[in-house]
């Protein structure tokens, strides 16, 4: 199973700091506490590339808590640094983002505040570290992969080759789940800005009341519920790149925004009256056809014509079935460590069906296929009508499909006794867990926080087992 995120905590004060600790600790946060500037320093050059996340005072014993941003980032600039103050002046806010912090809270703060913004930060985070290797499917151990040497994958690399180093604007197209945000993520790696933050937002999975605030920040009482100043993903992403992914979703008020930032390279928070200079590499993508939208009057065509400097296509998975066996191999890898199994191998007859099969969710349904196949499988060899039923839509018989669990637990023992099936209790456990896991996501309409709340589990945990049985939509709500 994945490590837990790592959190360095620099806090001084007796009773906050290990309140802090236990309540992080109880969402599958690992945490390591120091209450001066200076130790939290000594921790992150001892032990900088296993934190995940620096959670820092701003008033600290030896040096301040902005000397502990602007330091850590100085040497870890992917390493996100949140900085609390009682003093929530608008120095304090420039002079933290300047210094290179993630973004800062106002105390007092509500608890869920914190956990928000430490999950949002540890997931910029992970994003940042892991690199995209271009057809390699040793990365499974170490990274993400573009997996595939069919010769439009191949154009693809040398295209990503020529874009990176430039600082133009890069529009991203291709089919839901053919691996855009890869891309976006491979062209930062390759540029000059590598080091510094790469930030993603997915336009369509917040609503247009949100997703302003989200980009561009608001001021204290800019809207009600704002009671402090909050930092927007471009000011996060400065010297490096943001991608916002599913463009075409943007409201048009906010393409005028977005157009003028464009033309100005400058933001104004909500509420806000100053510009603030930005510097950011943008990366777009969407799998809607934007001329379509500039006829229908939903997508500006000035802003199009901004967006679309360079355009690079991600080819559908029907179009380069010669590398569905690379990528199966990949992802079998990539998964059964969580799974707790070793990667299944699959006879001819049984990569068949995955060769023959359309994909309409392309890259990302076949992840999920091979999720499913190792969870059936648990090591024993596939048959080629397993692989069949499952990219119909079936799925291994749960205890709420099966005639009871009485009977689910005879035909496994039968089976056992048999000398067909082992481990039977993890299976059974897994079906089970699949079963309730299923049934919470959709009475829940993916709502993750409110499945936390049901089923009793941290956030973070409900995420990874979500992971494990293909549930999990990124897209979907946290809160």
């Amino acid at each position: 199973m994945p490590k837990k995120p790592l959190i360095l905590l620099v806090e001084d004060d007796p009773n906050l700091g290990p309140s802090m600790a236990k309540v992080l600790e109880s969402e599958n946060y690992r945490v390591i506490l120091e209450a001066t500037g200076d130790k939290g320093l000594e921790r992150v050059a001892r032990e900088g590339d296993q934190i995940d996340l620096v959670i820092t005072d701003l008033r600290l014993p030896g040096c301040s808590g902005l000397d502990v941003v602007e330091r850590t980032h100085a040497a870890h600039p992917h390493l996100p640094v949140i900085l609390v103050t009682a003093f929530g002046t608008a120095e304090t806010a420039i002079e933290a983002t300047r210094r290179g912090a993630f973004d800062y809270i106002i105390k007092p703060f509500d608890i869920p505040e914190i956990l928000d913004l430490a999950s949002r930060a540890v997931q910029q985070s992970t994003l940042a570290r892991r690199e995209v290797r271009l057809d390699a499917p040793e990365a499974a151990d170490s990274g993400d992969a573009m997996v595939g040497t069919s010769r439009s994958m191949q154009h693809l690399y040398k295209e990503i080759g020529r874009v990176a180093p430039t600082a133009v604007n890069v529009l991203i197209r291709g089919e839901t789940g053919t691996g855009k945000e890869l891309v976006a993520r491979a062209i930062h790696q390759f540029s000059p800005r590598k080091k510094k933050p790469f930030i993603a937002v997915n336009c369509a999975a917040l609503p247009e009341s949100l997703l302003e605030s989200e980009l561009f920040g608001h001021e204290r009482g800019a809207f009600t519920g704002a009671e402090h100043r909050r930092i927007g993903r471009f000011e996060q992403a400065e010297g490096g790149t943001l991608f916002l992914d599913e463009i075409g979703d943007v409201p048009l008020p906010l393409q005028v925004k977005l157009l003028r930032v464009l033309q100005e390279r400058a933001i104004r928070r909500l509420g806000g009256k100053e510009m603030i200079p930005v510097d950011v590499r943008l990366v777009f993508a969407t799998h809607q056809p934007l001329e379509e939208l500039i006829a229908s009057k939903h997508f500006r065509e000035d802003l199009y014509y901004r967006i679309n400097t360079v355009e690079l296509l991600v080819p559908p998975l029907r179009e380069r079935r010669e590398d569905i066996p690379k990528l199966v191999e990949y992802f079998m890898r990539r998964h059964a460590p969580e799974s707790g199994v070793a990667p299944t191998e699959l006879s001819p007859t049984a990569m068949q069906p995955l060769v023959d099969a359309e994909w309409p969710g392309n890259v990302r349904q076949l992840e999920n296929v091979v999720r499913k196949i190792l969870i059936q499988s648990r090591g024993f060899a596939t048959t080629a009508e397993e692989v069949k039923n499952l990219l119909g839509g079936k799925t291994p018989p749960t205890t709420e499909q099966s005639a009871g669990l009485t009977e689910r637990v005879k035909a496994l023992l039968d089976e056992a006794e048999q000398g067909k099936r082992q481990n039977i209790l993890s299976e059974l456990v897994t079906e089970a867990e699949q079963a309730l896991l299923r049934a919470a996501h959709t009475r829940a309409r993916g709502n993750i926080a409110q499945m936390a709340r049901w089923l009793g589990v941290a956030r973070l945990t409900l995420r990874e087992k979500l992971k494990q049985h293909g549930l999990y939509d990124r897209d979907g709500a946290d809160g």
